[in-house]
């Protein structure tokens, strides 16, 4: 090697560590704004995002999943998870599935919020090595279905006070849909001497 090569080889060496030291600035400040732009996206998403651990404490969560279940941040991180729900056994059903099939989809339960009132949620989950040892930790998500919920109650009950007033009626009351009869009360049957099997 030359001599004026070697006086050259510590600045060369130099310019390379800074290239590489500005080559990971760009990176980082590219993984900041990407980690801002998730954490934005994720805090206004209008479904609960979570992290929970199988025994039941809720490690990570965003705002929504906060707002259904009326407390406060601290408090929810705090918790027994299975106190939140309005039958426990549905919180050993969710971790068995999980255990068993590494995943759930609308996976439907009660909850109470902190106020008192029923929440229903529809779960999805999956079971992922991402606990800082590598253990498996839930992550899912969850999406408010009271109103839906509520309304197919409603509806159910409507269908029964109908049925028990049809067939106590003493008028005669049949359904007809798609050209076959669906519904017939026991006045029919008494009208057309007919069993309502029949």
């Amino acid at each position: 090697m030359a001599p004026d090569d070697s006086a050259n080889v510590p600045f060369t060496e130099l310019q390379a560590l800074r290239a590489r030291v500005r080559d990971l600035e760009a990176s980082a400040r590219g993984a900041e704004r990407d980690l801002a732009r998730y954490r934005l996206l994720l805090e206004h998403l209008n479904v609960g995002v979570f992290v929970s651990s199988l025994d039941g404490r809720m490690l990570e969560c965003n705002d929504r999943t906060v707002q259904m279940s009326g407390e406060s941040r601290e408090s929810l991180l705090s918790k027994d998870l299975s106190t939140h729900y309005e039958n426990p056994d549905d919180r050993a059903r969710l971790v068995a599935e999980l255990r068993t099939t590494g995943s759930v989809r609308n996976f439907e339960t009660w909850t109470r919020h902190r106020d008192g009132r029923r929440v229903a949620s529809s779960m999805s989950a999956v079971l992922a090595p991402i606990g800082p040892d590598g253990s498996k930790l839930i992550l899912g998500m969850l999406e408010d279905i009271t109103d839906r919920k509520l309304a197919e109650e409603r509806a159910g009950e409507g269908e029964e006070r109908f049925r028990v007033l049809a067939e106590q009626s003493m008028l005669g009351i049949a359904i007809m849909q798609d050209n076959a009869l669906r519904f017939v009360n026991r006045a029919i049957g008494d009208m057309t001497g007919y069993s309502i099997e029949e």
